[in-house]
């Protein structure tokens, strides 16, 4: 019953009126077209008979490729630049239409908007600073347990990734789960408009962005436009322990509002919680069922708290609930655990802030026997807090942790708060490398010791862990 990234899934149709009425785009070549089946993109993975629209990201512009993806077959183009010479013989070759809009990336989003109008599943929005994708993860498979689910591929969470959701529903689909996440104020009551969610879910407010959004006041208030856009029509699932959170409800009273929770009174609340160490967690959900979760870390009762709230809204029982939370596995690099060579490897490699950095540590502190290893990269987007930020994860790191390894730009940061809470300096360990960490690894490394390898995705820190597996076995 749950749509994932191996279903085969109806693309999405649209006239060339229904493209023109959904952007306000300019019909500037007119071509033998009339209708597309789907859209892309990316030329490498675009299908015969799709719409190609060049969106302009950090590192490429996909008006780079609309020659070839004519080629490609694609008989619509979408752009918002005069095509270069190369580009205009390829179209008129091909007889292909070509529709300017003032911004690609807005058209992706007012083209998903247009599709989503068509259905009325009920879509879940989730905001939040930590436990997005988890908590996605949760609610997609205690939904799925009755319902047919509709939820991103990977962390789909902004302006190109939900638009790209949206555009698989389909009118089977009775309920679609969608992460929102965006660095500017304004980004997600965008991403509201494309998805239309019925229920808010907000997981917590943390140190997230913070080049961008200065402050927890500015990160709240970014997350705070779901709660604002399903004001009065939606219903509001929100954090009790989280004061940031609660003041958003306040802020926006909405129709109806569930609160989880463990430290304080909440709907849906956990009793009877105790951390496994790497066996997971257990709790007592509302004191009526008994929870294991397969994921690690306390913090992770609060996201299938959040999971099931959000799916008691949508009239899931309990039985639906204990069955989904009981199949739920961690996603890939998200304190995932691996064995090998008697060593215990936790892979969290996705993405880092000082909060998840905090609770990663916390889930290392508890593995029982053995050293225990932190490899550890740099937390991105934190602005003006970013070295101290540093400096405070090196010392709960120098307090959990036998030998610290540091990648990144503020290696020496973390390097000098792990000396200050006491680890000496032949137990730290700073490298540009990720090839330099594995070998100080591979030398080190012995069979008992648990070994967390926890950044930002762009330290592509996973290498450590692929790296320490194909060459373990060389050590003498």
């Amino acid at each position: 019953m749950m749509k994932g990234p191996k279903d085969k899934v109806a693309k999405a149709q649209f006239t060339i009126d229904e493209i023109l009425k959904a952007t306000g785009g300019e019909l500037v070549r007119v071509g033998a077209a009339r209708a597309v089946k789907g859209i892309s993109i990316d030329t490498r993975t675009m299908k015969k008979g799709e719409l190609y629209i060049a969106i302009i990201g950090k590192s490429l512009d996909g008006h780079r490729f609309v020659a070839q993806a004519v080629k490609r077959g694609a008989p619509v183009v979408v752009v918002s630049q005069t095509e270069p010479v190369a580009h205009r013989r390829a179209l008129a070759k091909r007889g292909a239409v070509v529709v300017r809009v003032p911004d690609t990336t807005r058209a992706l989003g007012d083209i998903a908007a247009f599709h989503r109008r068509r259905f009325a599943p009920h879509v879940f929005g989730i905001a939040g600073s930590n436990g997005k994708s988890t908590t996605k993860e949760m609610l997609a498979a205690i939904l799925g347990q009755r319902l047919c689910v509709l939820k991103p591929k990977s962390s789909f969470n902004n302006d190109i990734g939900v638009p790209l959701t949206v555009l698989e529903l389909t009118s089977d689909v009775q309920a679609a789960v969608v992460e929102m996440e965006m660095n500017i104020l304004g980004g997600i009551r965008r991403l509201c408009e494309i998805a239309q969610p019925r229920t808010g879910i907000i997981t917590n407010i943390g140190d997230t962005h913070l080049e961008f959004l200065h402050d927890r006041a500015g990160v709240a208030q970014e997350k705070s436009e779901l709660i604002e856009y399903i004001n009065g029509n939606g219903t509001a699932v929100l954090n009790a322990d989280d004061p940031r959170v609660m003041e958003i409800g306040r802020k926006f009273p909405t129709r109806d509002v569930v609160r989880f929770g463990v430290e304080k009174k909440a709907d849906i609340h956990a009793t009877r919680v105790r951390d496994m160490g790497l066996d997971g967690v257990t709790f007592r959900l509302n004191n009526e069922a008994e929870i294991h979760l397969s994921a690690l870390g306390m913090h992770n009762v609060v996201n299938a708290l959040a999971a099931a709230a959000a799916a008691q809204v949508a009239g899931l029982r309990l039985a639906d609930i204990v069955a989904g939370l009981s199949a739920y596995r961690p996603l890939p690099l998200r304190l995932q655990v691996e064995h090998f060579a008697g060593l215990r490897v936790i892979a969290d490699c996705y993405n880092a802030n000082p909060q998840s950095m905090a609770v990663a540590l916390a889930v290392l502190e508890r593995t029982g026997k053995g050293r225990r290893i932190a490899v550890l990269g740099d937390m991105l987007e934190l602005g003006a807090a970013a070295a101290e930020a540093h400096r405070r994860v090196g010392r709960q790191a120098g307090e959990v942790a036998d030998l610290v390894l540091v990648k990144g730009q503020f290696c020496r940061d973390v390097a000098l708060g792990a000396r200050a809470a006491g680890l000496k300096p032949k137990a730290i360990v700073c490298a540009q490398e990720t090839t330099a960490i594995v070998e100080k690894l591979v030398d080190t490394v012995q069979s008992g010791d648990t070994i967390l390898v926890k950044g930002s995705r762009a330290n592509r820190l996973e290498e450590v862990v692929q790296g320490l597996k194909a060459d373990y076995g060389k050590k003498d």
